[in-house]
């Protein structure tokens, strides 16, 4: 991951008009880089109940999301970049635990 990334948890299909699509209380799994889900675990702790599952990289995951379709309940944790990239809705950025600590420190 290049220096400067931060954390971004995005989900759901592009927006039509503007209108907001999948909401952070309708999440019930998040995928993402194992280093990725680890540095953003207190973000993710707060969400309560939401699983979380270990996927091959960051910009992987979100393409995942973006090949299965309109999901509002599967998120990923990648850059902003790689939401934009597919299309996908930025729910929250910079939610990693310690931004000292990102993967490019």
């Amino acid at each position: 991951m290049p220096c400067g990334w931060s954390a971004s948890i995005a989900c759901g299909e592009p927006l039509p008009d503007g209108q907001p699509g999948a909401r952070l209380v309708g999440i019930k799994k998040v995928i993402s880089h194992p280093q990725a889900l680890a540095q953003c675990e207190g973000y993710l702790r707060a969400l309560r109940g939401v699983e979380v599952e270990p996927v091959y990289d960051t910009a992987g995951s979100v393409k995942m999301i973006a090949d299965g379709g309109a999901n509002p309940t599967l998120a990923a944790i990648a850059s902003r970049r790689a939401a934009q990239l597919y299309g996908m809705q930025i729910l929250a950025e910079n939610i990693e635990d310690n931004p000292a600590t990102s993967p490019a420190s």
